[in-house]
C-alpha cells in the first residue's frame, strides 16, 4: 500500500530527519502538561513535562547535573525542594528523614506543579548526618 501523504513522496529535497525528530519532540512537549522548574542556586528555569525527569528535562536544556544511576537507587542527584511538589514512584534512596527534610532525586522526580529546587552539593547540608557526631551543647562521658 502507498501512502499518499506529501512528505513521503520520491525526489523531495530538503528533508531533515534529524529537524524533523527535534521538531516532534518540541511539539509533544508543547502538547504535554508542563510546569516551570527552577535551579535557584544556578539561576536557570526551564518547563518540565509532567510525565518527564527533572533531571532528564535539565539535560535536554544543556544543564549537566550530578548523577550516577539514573534510577533511583543513590543520592547522586538528590537536591532540596524549596518550594512545589513532585512524585518520585521509584526513588528508593531516600530514607523517611531525608525525605521530610524536602530532599528528592532528580533522576526520577516527575513535577506535579511548579517547583524552585537547589542542587549540587551545596544543597546538602542536611542530607547526609554523621551518626557519631556528639549533638550541640552535649557533654561527652568519660
Amino acid at each position: 500500500m502507498r501512502c499518499l501523504r506529501p512528505c513521503e513522496g520520491r525526489g523531495r529535497r530538503g528533508r531533515n530527519p534529524r529537524a524533523i525528530q527535534a521538531a516532534l519532540r518540541l511539539a509533544e512537549t508543547l502538547v504535554a502538561v508542563t510546569h516551570k522548574v527552577t535551579l535557584r542556586n544556578r539561576g536557570v528555569t526551564f518547563h518540565v513535562a509532567e510525565d518527564e525527569p527533572i533531571y532528564a528535562a535539565a539535560l535536554r536544556e544543556g544543564i549537566q547535573l550530578p548523577i550516577a544511576c539514573n534510577y533511583g537507587g543513590c543520592i547522586t542527584c538528590a537536591a532540596k525542594m524549596l518550594s512545589g511538589k513532585v512524585r518520585q514512584p521509584k526513588g528508593t534512596a531516600l530514607n523517611r528523614r531525608q525525605s521530610q527534610a524536602g530532599y528528592i532525586l532528580l533522576c526520577v522526580a516527575l513535577p506535579v506543579t511548579d517547583c524552585e529546587i537547589d542542587v549540587g552539593v551545596e544543597s546538602h547540608d542536611q542530607l547526609y548526618q554523621n551518626p557519631f557526631a556528639v549533638a550541640p551543647g552535649a557533654r561527652l562521658r568519660r
